[in-house]
């Protein structure tokens, strides 16, 4: 679970996660793809369209409907990062508690149970603090094992400097009547 105000990295801890997990697995394993869902933008209460997003949908499972991978299969052994996790409740967290506890996931309309073999990892710009008065405790301290505080980008100098040199260096190639300062 990162926790973080808005621009601290959170979606960029999570990608250097997905790289660090891709290298330490066998090289004839597939390293899995890095996908990213914004429960709070992509939420509602219909819990196929939220269990389709999630896991994934067979063929006919609803009138003309024809298969597609959720966000967890399509992450295969990579990373799933769901993104804006504070708004998490009702039917996602019914789907995620079915996936998390079992470490399996169903389909809409299928009748197979796939192992998960993405990790998954969660992001909010709320604090700890916060959320434990939002949500239900019991449900969010199974989501995961660690929680990290990710502090603001102004706070973290060497980070900032580093952000600062990747973008004047990016401007410098695109750019040709444009030169980047020294030093």
């Amino acid at each position: 679970y990162l926790l973080g105000g808005p621009g601290s990295g959170k979606t960029s801890l999570a990608y250097y996660y997905w790289l660090c997990r891709a290298k330490v697995r066998p090289p004839a394993a597939a390293a899995g793809n890095f996908i990213t869902v914004n429960l709070t933008a992509e939420s509602t209460d219909d819990k196929a369209a939220m269990k389709s997003l999630i896991c994934g949908h067979v063929a006919g499972s609803f009138p003309g409907a024809q298969s597609r991978e959720g966000a967890l299969s399509f992450a295969g052994a990579g990373v799933c990062f769901l993104d804006e996790s504070h708004g998490v409740s009702g039917v996602v967290m019914q789907i995620l508690m079915e996936v998390l506890d079992s470490n399996q996931f169903l389909a809409w309309g299928a009748t197979k149970k796939r192992q998960l073999d993405c990790a998954v990892v969660f992001a909010s710009n709320r604090s700890w603090e916060t959320l434990r008065k939002l949500i239900n405790f019991d449900e969010h301290s199974r989501l995961g094992a660690t929680v990290v505080d990710v502090s603001n980008l102004a706070a973290r100098e060497e980070d900032l400097i580093a952000v600062l040199s990747s973008a004047l260096a990016d401007a410098a190639k695109r750019f040709t009547t444009w030169s980047a300062p020294l030093g």
